[in-house]
């Protein structure tokens, strides 16, 4: 198997401003802040239940503690947020229960655990991808009550935080190992435990019943029904804890390589046929979680022994303070200057929810408050503040750390900084900070407070820690491409800090932002549920006299220039826009269209909204936007669209850490499926380009229709150094426009260089004696990280499961497969003649792999494999134990060949994701089991 080192060429550097869905930071101390915890049932958050569920959660940080230490890091829990039912709120308060604190990002679509009022088990919902972004944890409200379910949570936390994969399978008690004994399907490889009647466990009575010895009888025997009855139910140890991996039950420790832990109790199976192996490559769940950055080694901090959270109760206000920084210095000079004061001014005038306070700082060498907070009360404010932008000029050095500084005091935040110091800070800056007081101490004291940092920069020489700044007060970096339209992309910006507001105020909520390429005369957005809706114009440059702008609602009904309400067409001449603003009785969803009529614009045809798209995708110079605004007062009644990036960390030695762009998209708090998405990644030097984002369960997005869209971005785009800033477009069912952040690229090779093919991730084996084949099924990962069309697939066999893994490449060849697309499903039938090596009493493995156009061969996918044999399960109340398979009587001129099938009677079945085949002879009875979990 070819391998590959592409790291040496390209490295993606640094913790970027959105890097998963959650707020949780690990802080100096190694323990989690930030924990949002919902509560929606109004009747349970009493201050009873809430009592309890304090207790509950120091006992978990104080198991995760004593797991964590054992993978090299001990990692307790520092900070929870406790979202509850605004009426509860003065009764917990009055109650002393937990100090409270005003909201800043937290909100119901942000929460990490939610509290579900219906009973079932403690459950995380993740991605179907080792290391992969997760999306919460359903908590149901009895068990806060109980210590007993503390290391359930555990588990499911870690699977949420650190990107674990569940090892449980649906329905899939055991599978068969090479000797063809039964063992549980868990991590571990030495659990001891008993197979117990399902009954008996739910019921509770005769504890001590396991799976009848008369299962193990061929002529009863299948594997389908014995998981019908049968359960692994692991030994406790005498701590009252279950040993194994804490991903398969209520368990103290993590599973864990041979290599790391000498326990043998924790030691991981590579062989089970689970999620968790599939995904991970074999890991265990030790060796995973070193690879996350909570666990590296060069992740900067110490331990302490404290494991008692603090619980903090969040409330919302009716407004939110803001402090708008802006960069003055002499860098800023020319455009930029006048991008930042256009932007800002849209944003004071159009963007910033109705009800929050705004501050204005300016920033050079020192700096200066511009305005006091004040309350944005009418369209009478908004013009006062917009004055106070346009005034600004550019000159001087650039201290970053001082305007920090200053907007915290702003806020309320002096020495000590302490997380009841709350509010929001905008800050811009084009420029890298050279004066001042140290700007990575600043950043460390705004860490400590819950001031939220949102960080735009507009150059490829701004401060590469902005990122760092927003990521640790759970704000969001983005990066202004001055390759594309750089007013355009600071709208965008400006627009989707709004998005996230809290409170009980007008929410705005930016539908969409386009560029658009003069002469574009005409266009058309997807509205939904919205009470506000403004379409605006921005077009630098243009004499907005002679220009007319058009909107026509899916009824028909024509708003523009003469309409008869003088409060529908607005010229702002300050930041040269036309806005049309729709009354709210006659805001209906569907679809808009627009049009732009003028001198500059007259006698062209009128193009379409997909040449529009098209052309916004080319960036002539000569461009304006178009922003669509939409405001509702209930976030329930609103289609969301929330953006992040991550650095994908593969296990695998031969494959790129490809960038990932990922959005979550909701509606009514539920997930959306059908959307149409695109992102545009434009670098600081270069041309941008466009990413189509997917939820169809195929190539980079494992799981289908749950919400969440997934797009690559791969190295042979990533062709310059600097900043790479990133926006997410909806155009369906409704127009959404969101910044996912930025990430840096260094060290560019000075060829191009390609991934190799992405790894089979769902092989499944089924067989049929009674047609002569085996069938071997899987999804075509394409040529390159989940993309294009490779060579061919190669299936390879062995007797040895370990021979296969790592040593792939010297294993029988017993099928090769024509290349097909990426998220292709492919099937191939393997005859006898093909499967020589196996035979009765010998297990066989089958493994199989993407070859590259080039020859480059991806990694082989999790083996899947069986034994003819009969299995081997032990009655009784004794622990299972490794045996030896029952003889089976063959003919004495071959021992090992297998009985003549020409008479034998086939029935195969799929039951429980288990594909079985039960093989029954004339001559002899042998049991056939290919396990081949279908994921």
């Amino acid at each position: 198997m070819a391998a590959i080192n592409v790291v040496s060429w390209l490295l993606i550097l640094g913790l970027l401003s959105h890097c998963s869905a959650t707020n949780i930071r690990l802080n100096t101390d190694y323990r989690l802040d930030n924990i949002l915890i919902l509560v929606q049932n109004e009747n349970f958050a009493s201050v009873d239940n809430m009592k309890a569920l304090k207790g509950y959660l120091a006992y978990v940080s104080h198991q995760m503690a004593r797991a964590t230490e054992a993978v090299g890091r001990r990692i307790s829990i520092n900070t929870v947020r406790l979202l509850v039912p605004p009426s509860k709120i003065a009764e917990l308060k009055n109650a002393g229960v937990f100090p409270s604190m005003p909201a800043t990002w937290e909100s119901e679509v942000s929460a990490d655990v939610v509290l579900e009022n219906p009973g079932g088990k403690v459950k995380a919902i993740p991605a179907d991808e080792c290391y992969g972004p997760n999306k919460w944890i359903k908590m149901p409200e009895y068990t806060v009550r109980r210590n007993a379910t503390a290391n359930s949570f555990l588990r499911e936390l870690s699977i949420y935080l650190w990107g674990l994969l569940s090892e449980s399978v649906s329905g899939v008690q055991f599978y068969q190992d090479g000797s063809g004994t039964f063992q549980p399907s868990v991590c571990s490889s030495n659990m001891p435990g008993q197979y117990r009647l399902r009954n008996s466990i739910s019921s509770g009575t005769d504890s001590s019943s396991i799976c009848l010895s008369e299962l193990v009888r061929l002529e009863n025997f299948s594997l389908a029904k014995m998981q019908e009855i049968c359960e692994f139910t692991p030994k406790p140890s005498p701590t009252g804890n279950n040993w194994g991996s804490i991903l398969s039950q209520p368990v103290s420790l993590f599973c864990d390589s041979k290599s790391f832990n000498n326990d043998t109790r924790v030691h991981h199976s590579s062989q089970v046929p689970n999620p968790f192996n599939r995904a991970c490559g074999g890991l265990s769940a030790g060796e995973v979680l070193r690879k996350h950055p909570h666990f590296l080694p060069t992740t900067p901090g110490a331990s302490v022994q404290e494991t008692q959270p603090t619980v903090l109760l969040v409330e919302k206000s009716a407004f939110r303070d803001v402090v708008l920084v802006l960069d003055v210095s002499g860098s800023m000079n020319g455009d930029r200057i006048k991008n930042e004061i256009r932007s800002a001014t849209i944003y004071v005038k159009y963007f910033l929810e109705t009800g929050a306070r705004l501050s204005i700082v300016s920033f050079s060498a020192t700096a200066r408050e511009l305005q006091t907070l004040l309350k944005v009360t009418d369209d009478s404010v908004r013009e006062q503040l917009a004055k106070k932008i346009q005034s600004l000029a550019a000159g001087g050095s650039t201290n970053i750390s001082g305007a920090i500084y200053e907007a915290m005091s702003i806020l309320g935040a002096t020495a000590p900084y302490t997380k009841s110091q709350t509010g929001f800070v905008v800050l811009i800056t084009d420029g890298e900070h050279n004066t001042g007081p140290n700007l990575t101490v600043a950043i460390e004291q705004a860490a400590k407070t819950s001031i939220v940092f949102d960080t735009i920069s507009i150059s490829r020489y701004a401060d590469e820690r902005m990122a760092r700044l927003a990521n640790l007060t759970n704000g969001r970096s983005t990066f202004v491409s001055e390759n594309t339209p750089a007013n355009v992309e600071l709208e965008v910006s400006f627009a989707d800090l709004v998005k996230r507001s809290v409170g009980g105020g007008e929410n705005a909520v930016l539908l969409q932002t386009s560029a658009i390429t003069l002469p574009t005369t005409s266009g058309s957005v997807s509205v939904g549920d919205t009470d506000i809706l403004y379409f605006m114009i921005s077009l630098p440059g243009t004499t907005l006299s002679t220009v007319n702008f058009t909107a026509t609602s899916p009824t028909g009904t024509v708003y523009g220039r003469f309409s008869p309400d003088p409060g529908v067409y607005q010229i702002d001449t300050a930041v040269n826009t036309i806005v049309i603003k729709i009354p709210p009785h006659e805001v209906v969803p569907g679809t808009w269209n627009w049009w732009l009529t003028g001198a500059s614009t007259s006698g062209r045809r009128k193009r379409s909204a997909e040449e529009l798209l098209l052309i916004r995708r080319a960036r002539s110079t000569s461009s304006g936007s178009l922003i669509v605004i939409g405001g509702t007062g209930s976030a329930n009644s609103t289609v969301l669209l929330d953006t992040w990036l991550r650095v994908s960390s593969f296990p695998q030695v031969n494959q790129f850490s490809v960038q990932k762009i990922y959005a979550y998209v909701t509606n009514n708090s539920a997930p959306l499926t059908g959307a149409i998405l695109e992102a545009m990644v434009a670098p600081s030097s270069g041309s941008p380009f466009t990413v189509q984002l997917k939820d169809d369960g195929l190539g980079a997005d494992l799981t289908a229709n749950d919400g969440i869209y997934v797009a690559l971005v791969l190295p042979e785009k990533m062709t310059s150094q600097g900043d790479y800033g990133v926006t997410v477009t909806m155009t369906s069912p409704v127009s959404r426009t969101s910044t996912a952040g930025k990430f840096r690229v260094e060290n560019v090779a000075s060829a191009p260089v390609t991934l190799p093919p992405g790894r089979i991730t769902d092989l499944a084996v089924e067989s049929s004696v009674k047609h002569q084949y085996v069938q071997v099924r899987f999804t075509s990962p394409g040529n390159q990280a989940y993309q294009g069309v490779p060579a061919a697939y190669e299936i390879r066999a062995s007797n040895s499961f370990d021979q296969l893994t790592a040593n792939f490449s010297s294993c029988d060849l017993v099928g090769r497969i024509t290349g097909q697309p990426a998220g292709w499903p492919l099937q191939f039938d393997l005859r006898p003649e093909n499967l020589t090596a196996i035979r009765i009493n010998v297990t066989f493995f089958l493994s199989a792999v993407a070859v590259s156009t080039t020859g480059v061969s991806g990694e082989p996918s999790f083996p899947m494999g069986g034994a003819l044999t009969y299995p081997a399960i032990q009655a009784g109340g004794e622990e299972v134990v490794q045996t030896e398979p029952p003889p089976i009587r063959t003919d004495e001129s071959d021992k090992t060949d297998a009985p003549e099938q020409q008479e034998s009677q086939w029935t195969p079945e799929l039951i429980a994701g288990v594909a079985v085949t039960a093989v029954v002879n004339v001559a002899e009875f042998v049991a056939i089991v290919l396990v081949a979990v279908k994921f």
